[in-house]
């Protein structure tokens, strides 16, 4: 029997015109890798799928991000997370309050650990009037007046490790899509 739902969210996969696929040849190579139901969110790289039984996240990101590259010609990193991980990222939302407006807030979800040296270059800068929160392997960030005007959200991707960023709602929506049929 298949463990539950797990969410991969590809970054830099059709995004302003770059690295273009077709999400239907994207799910394909969950299909081939034996998972089961994959469906996708949205164009950019969102994919909920059954793992196989008893694999872990990473064991599943590692076969993904091997079976992209063989398949599109270049590599794309990949952040896997279960069900119950999936869980506690929704949970610990320090602005659940501002997530009223699904678009204001983010989570910018690091693959790694960011450097004392880029954390303390994050803290140090102003970027009123967005807010932001460390949380386990992610970054929450609150933008009142929009990602697009977000200095600091471009400080995010100074951290030296990989990132992948989705808008709170797309967040909601991949919960959704996780949770078991009735």
């Amino acid at each position: 029997m298949p463990d539950p739902d797990n969410a991969a969210l590809f970054w830099g996969i059709n995004v302003g015109g770059h690295r273009v696929m077709k999400i239907a040849d994207l799910k394909a190579v969950f299909v081939e890798l034996g998972f089961a139901a994959p469906r996708t969110y949205l164009q950019s790289g969102n994919v909920v799928f059954k793992s196989s039984a008893g694999e872990s996240p990473e064991a599943a990101k590692d076969r993904i991000e091997t079976a992209f590259e063989e398949r599109f010609g270049f590599r794309s990193g990949v952040v896997v997370h279960g069900m119950n991980a999936w869980d506690r990222l929704i949970a610990e939302n320090p602005y659940e309050a501002e997530a009223s407006d699904p678009t204001k807030v983010h989570a910018f979800l690091l693959e790694g650990v960011p450097s004392s040296e880029a954390m303390a270059l994050l803290e140090s800068f102003d970027g009123s009037p967005d807010r932001w929160s460390r949380g386990g392997g992610v970054i929450y960030l609150h933008t009142p007046n929009g990602l697009g005007r977000s200095r600091l959200a471009e400080r995010l991707t100074r951290l030296k490790v990989p990132v992948t960023q989705r808008n709170w709602r797309t967040m909601l929506a991949l919960r959704d899509m996780m949770q078991p049929a009735d």
